[in-house]
């Protein structure tokens, strides 16, 4: 019709524009998504060999986000198993909360959550924890690690032990 007219909202007002130009790295068919003038750190993806290692670096990272001063801080596995088993981990030696199927409403502080709880939500620091290639393979994985890096605002670190997904595109 005459009087209609074509709007493209292509304005990203959630995170930095670092997070948002490593999350459409996982899309397709990439949209023209521009930042709405927002710099910040560059993201950081680091493998480890050993769980040892592996478990000290996301402690490490935590309590950098908690230096930064990071009010949410939220470690997302693929799974509910993979949340489970980084809390068994970790819950001794940080102040580290499991979020449940009870909701995430008004959790401040770090926490871990299982990514199919993760969309909508937003988060000052998101560490992705289990970034290998055994864990994300598909394009449904592909569409999950956009939705994951997505949820972070100001900082996103992705963690792996052994060989990092073959998803990311490592310039």
């Amino acid at each position: 019709k005459k009087k209609s007219s074509l709007v493209t909202l292509n304005k990203s007002f959630r995170c930095t524009n670092e997070i948002l130009q490593f999350s459409l790295q996982f899309i397709r068919e990439k949209p023209q998504i521009e930042s709405f003038n927002r710099s910040g750190e560059a993201v950081e993806v680091r493998a480890f060999r050993t769980r040892r290692d592996y478990l000290a670096g996301i402690l490490k990272e935590m309590e950098n986000c908690r230096e930064k001063g990071y009010g949410t801080i939220c470690l997302l596995c693929k799974t509910e198993e993979g949340c489970q088993r980084l809390f068994r981990e970790l819950g001794s030696r940080a102040e580290l909360r499991m979020a449940g199927d009870d909701g995430v409403e008004g959790l401040k502080g770090c926490f871990i959550l299982p990514s199919y709880m993760a969309k909508g939500l937003e988060f000052d620091a998101v560490l992705i924890c289990d970034g290998d290639s055994d864990t994300y393979q598909t394009g449904d994985d592909r569409k999950l690690l956009y939705i994951e890096c997505t949820r972070a605002l100001h900082r996103l670190s992705l963690f792996c032990q052994g060989e990092l997904t073959p998803l990311l595109e490592m310039n």
